[in-house]
């Protein structure tokens, strides 16, 4: 009992603290509701302690070295077949998070067991970062296709989010998860995190795919493409796919710190302001120079009312100056952006005068619902 408790950094509703306090009765009693547990060691004394855990429906593994890495995946399969013979079907883990973990390529075996066979049948949440950015830690597109293989044979048909930031996909291992959307078998995946693996222009062409088949995207309500090496090449193919549907069900989309052109943004703002992305609550730019002409498109965006569900708006590190202020905050004053909570300008240009016409705007209620305006790393001065 007490190797298994020590493999344990974090637990719910009970929490680890309150689990420590109690007597070995207690404990035997409390695992049995826990719903979720992060571990940050394994070994095979523990596998008797996750028996018990059959409430458990998410899994976090965080830190883990390779060996306890290893020894959990392998021994996970087993864990949940006893769930089921000994409770029934509905006993499964929805939810797999691996944060900085050290995985060699016989623990990627054992994961593609994990996908191959019932384990994993029921998964809603997948989520695999690397323990850094190094090229060694990350997972490549070899390791990443095999599981793109399972999700194509519908092994995860309730599949829900992919959370792959930070690792080493590629162009492959795009085409890869696109061939499984296109299988019809991953409907349901609607949060889709690629960010941070530099898929560059071509893993862009691969992903735009997808919208020439608008049934295998249909309820996509997070995009996040940010840090992947994207250049204008690349982004307009995809733009030529992407605005030739109308996505109803997309929520975010994060484009922040690819190497885009003026013009390429400039055509998805106007892409946006034809309202191919209804229901819009999130946007990030940042990283991307906004000059005063990109601006001004981004300003006619604003007023065609497309942002009427827009909550959050990022655009730190966009070179923006008082002319693309003016721009944004006369776009504002004619068309209110009634839900904005969070707006980013931070590390921009912005002077005393920038600061000057966004209070006009703040006083004239133009943003109700403000609650967090970032304009740190600016240099403002005592004045602004």
């Amino acid at each position: 009992m007490e190797s298994f408790i020590d493999c344990i950094s974090c637990c719910e509703p009970t929490s680890l603290p309150q689990l420590l306090q109690q007597s070995n009765d207690q404990r035997m009693q409390t695992l049995t509701t826990l719903t979720t547990i992060v571990l940050k060691s394994f070994s095979s004394k523990c596998v008797w302690g996750m028996k018990r855990c059959y409430n458990c429906r998410n899994l976090k593994l965080v830190g883990m070295a390779e060996a306890d890495f290893y020894s959990c995946i392998c021994n996970l399969p087993s864990i949940t077949d006893a769930w089921t013979l000994q409770h029934g079907q509905g006993y499964v883990i929805e939810s797999v998070s691996i944060d900085s973990c050290v995985i060699c390529q016989e623990a990627y075996e054992a994961l593609y067991h994990c996908f191959n066979c019932s384990c994993f049948s029921s998964l809603k949440h997948f989520s695999l970062r690397p323990m850094d950015k190094s090229k060694g830690a990350r997972m490549n597109e070899k390791q990443w296709q095999p599981i793109c293989e399972y999700l194509k044979a519908g092994l995860c048909p309730h599949l829900e989010s992919i959370s792959l930031s930070n690792n080493n996909i590629g162009h492959k291992g795009v085409n890869a998860l696109v061939d499984a959307y296109l299988s019809g078998k991953m409907e349901k995946c609607i949060y889709l995190d690629l960010s941070g693996n530099s898929i560059g222009d071509k893993g862009a062409i691969a992903l735009s795919r997808l919208f020439d088949h608008p049934f295998s995207c249909a309820s996509l309500e997070v995009l996040d493409l940010s840090h992947n090496k994207i250049h204008s090449k690349g982004f307009d193919v995809f733009l030529s796919h992407f605005g030739s549907i109308t996505h109803e069900h997309l929520r975010v989309i994060n484009w922040s710190y690819n190497p885009l052109k003026g013009e390429s943004v400039k055509t998805f703002f106007r892409i946006i302001e034809m309202n191919h992305c209804p229901q819009l609550q999130c946007i990030n730019l940042s990283g991307i120079a906004m000059n005063s002409d990109v601006s001004a498109t981004f300003a006619t965006m604003i007023r065609s009312g497309t942002f009427a569900h827009l909550e959050e708006l990022h655009l730190a590190e966009c070179s923006l100056n008082l002319d693309s202020i003016k721009h944004l905050c006369n776009a504002i004053v004619d068309m209110p952006l009634q839900l904005l909570h969070t707006l980013s300008l931070a590390q921009n240009r912005l002077n005393p005068a920038c600061i000057c016409a966004l209070c006009c705007i703040l006083q004239k209620q133009q943003l109700p619902s403000l609650r967090e305006l970032d304009l740190s790393s600016n240099k403002v001065g005592n004045e602004g």
